[in-house]
Formats: structure tokens, C-alpha cells, sequence
């Protein structure tokens, strides 16, 4: 028998991941470490692997909307909490406090979730309606310059219109993940099909806003670990 994971185990596996990616990217990118050959090759293997944490996070995304007590106590967590991460997102990003050039990977779940919102409520209208209403918040993920934009908000849409076709759900969220990244990234990203699809549907012990909170905190404490090491070591 396969393995069976719960919300709350495909949240961690989400949580760890990510934080190995964030962790390349505090501590050898923003640094340019990555110059060094095996400091290179591990920042590499750990981006690889945080590539499974955002299409775990848009199919939770997609099961809390289908499932939440309260979709607007939902968006509002999410919104509180993508601006608190915000600074934190920006020094790990770019090395400083604030830069209008990206937002953080929040704002695009948020933008996903609303976009849903807007699908559903439309789609009785036609099909037409709906897809002007998702595009509303596809071009709002663009024009906010949020983590992976357009397509970051494509992907959580084609999670949602697929699932319950886990075949479909793998092959045109695939198709998704390559336009985003276009090269090795896009194959990393795509195994964390692997865990999609043997979600049992159970939610496990709850967590409350643990994962709200580890995503500034995480943050924060990597790039003040990056910080550290390289005055010490560099």
C-alpha cells in the first residue's frame, strides 16, 4: 500500500521544502556563494528540492477553499499575513527592506483564492463570465508583481478544475509548471504530484496558524542565520 498523507503531513512536507529553498537563497544566494563549487551544487539540490513547496501550498489552497467554515476569514488570514511577510520576503529576496518589484508568494495564494471565489460565483452565468472573472485576479497577481504571477494563479485554477480527475489534475498542472519555470526547475516542481496525489483526504491534526507564522518567522530567522554566517565565514 502507498503511503497516505493527511493535510496536515502534505503541510510539513510543504513547510520543510520550502524552507530549503529559502535557506539556499538566504544563505548562499543573497550572498553570491553559489560561486563557491560545492556551496553551488547545494544551494542547487535545495532550490530543486523547494520546488515541490509551491504546488503543495496551491493544492491546500484549493482544499481549504473547497472545505474552510469561512472564505473570507481565510482570505483575511491570508491578506494579515502577506503583508507581515513582506519585509521578511524582501531581505531573503533582494537583500533589503522593501522592493516594489516582487511581493511575496501570499499574495499569490490570495489572489488564487479569490480567484476561485470569482469562478465559482460566476460560472452559472457562463463560462465566459467566469473565465473574465478569474482573469480579474490573474491580471491583478501580474500587475502586484506577486511570486509566481500568472501562472502561479493558472496553476492553482487548474488544480481547482481538475480535482477530481488526479490524471488530468498531474498532466495540465505539469503543463502549467513548465511555462513557469521552462528548464529543471519545472521536473523538481512536478514531483510534488507524488504527494497530491496520495492525499487521503483526511485533515490530521490541526495546526492552526502555525503555517501562517513560520512563513515570516522562517524568513527571518534564515536570513538573519545568512547574515551571520557570511561576517563570520566570508
Amino acid at each position: 500500500m502507498p503511503a497516505r498523507y493527511s493535510s496536515e503531513k502534505l503541510k510539513k512536507i510543504a513547510m520543510g521544502t520550502m524552507a530549503l529553498d529559502h535557506g539556499a537563497a538566504a544563505i548562499i544566494y543573497l550572498h553570491g556563494l553559489n560561486e563557491y563549487p560545492f556551496l553551488g551544487e547545494l544551494g542547487l539540490a535545495m532550490r530543486l528540492i523547494g520546488r515541490m513547496a509551491f504546488p503543495l501550498y496551491a493544492f491546500l489552497l484549493v482544499q481549504g477553499f473547497l472545505y474552510t467554515k469561512s472564505r473570507k476569514k481565510y482570505a483575511a488570514r491570508l491578506g494579515i499575513f502577506a503583508l507581515i511577510s513582506e519585509i521578511p520576503f524582501d531581505l531573503v529576496a533582494f537583500g533589503q527592506v522593501f522592493d516594489p518589484g516582487a511581493q511575496n508568494t501570499l499574495f499569490t495564494l490570495l489572489a488564487g483564492l479569490l480567484c476561485l471565489e470569482a469562478v465559482e460565483r460566476y460560472q452559472e452565468t457562463g463560462r465566459a463570465a467566469a473565465l473574465l472573472a478569474a482573469g480579474v485576479w490573474i491580471a491583478a497577481a501580474a500587475l502586484l508583481h506577486a511570486d509566481y504571477g500568472v501562472m502561479g494563479v493558472l496553476f492553482i485554477l487548474t488544480l481547482y478544475v481538475f480535482r477530481d480527475r488526479p490524471a488530468e489534475r498531474m498532466v495540465f498542472g505539469g503543463a502549467v509548471l513548465f511555462f513557469l519555470y521552462r528548464d529543471l526547475y519545472a521536473l523538481a516542481s512536478w514531483i510534488a504530484f507524488f504527494f497530491v496525489n496520495r492525499y487521503n483526504g483526511e485533515r490530521g491534526k490541526p495546526m492552526g496558524y502555525v503555517p501562517y507564522v513560520f512563513y515570516p518567522a522562517h524568513l527571518l530567522i534564515l536570513y538573519t542565520a545568512g547574515e551571520l554566517i557570511y561576517e563570520l565565514y566570508f
